[in-house]
Parts: structure tokens; sequence; C-alpha cells
């Protein structure tokens, strides 16, 4: 994973912005569940600023002490009618 974001850092020319919003976490003894909206900003080598939010979903595993991501789901709302993802929408 650390991998695939060097490779989308390093195509950008300026700083990479990331905003989060309404984190949720539940934490048990060795289990967690997080959820927010993520928003991840940035300038295309045109010069041209993108960026779009996100639903961010983790689970997260307390194992041998340590706590370990074991499930991760990115996903934006569709409109239903035409099929299409809504990248416009704020939290």
């Amino acid at each position: 994973m650390r991998k695939r974001w060097e490779e989308v850092f390093s195509s950008l020319p300026g700083l990479v912005g990331y905003e989060i919003a309404e984190l949720s976490m539940i934490v048990g003894e060795d289990m967690a569940f997080t959820h927010s909206f993520n928003r991840t900003s940035a300038p295309l080598p045109t010069g041209q600023q993108i960026g779009s939010w996100v639903r961010w979903t983790a689970s997260f595993r307390k194992i041998a002490g340590q706590w370990l991501l074991v499930h991760e789901q990115v996903s934006v709302p569709v409109d239903v009618q035409t099929g299409k993802a809504l990248l416009d929408l704020k939290p």
C-alpha cells in the first residue's frame, strides 16, 4: 500500500491536502472499527486543483499487542438513476 501511495504522490507537482471529517471509532479489547469522510486534494501537473470527498471505513485487530489494519474500504455515493459517482458532495 505504501508503494502505491508513493507512486501517486511522486506524480503530483505540489503538496497533497488531506482532511478528515466526522470521524467515528468503536474500540473493543482486540477489535476496532472506524469510519469517516476524507478529502484528498492536490494540484495536477497542468495546474488544475483536484479533490473530492470519499467515505472511509476500516477495521483493525489487535494481534500480539499490535493494532493491525485487517479491512479497508473507500467508497463514494452513487446516483441510482444515472449510475454515476457523486464526487462533488461534502459531509
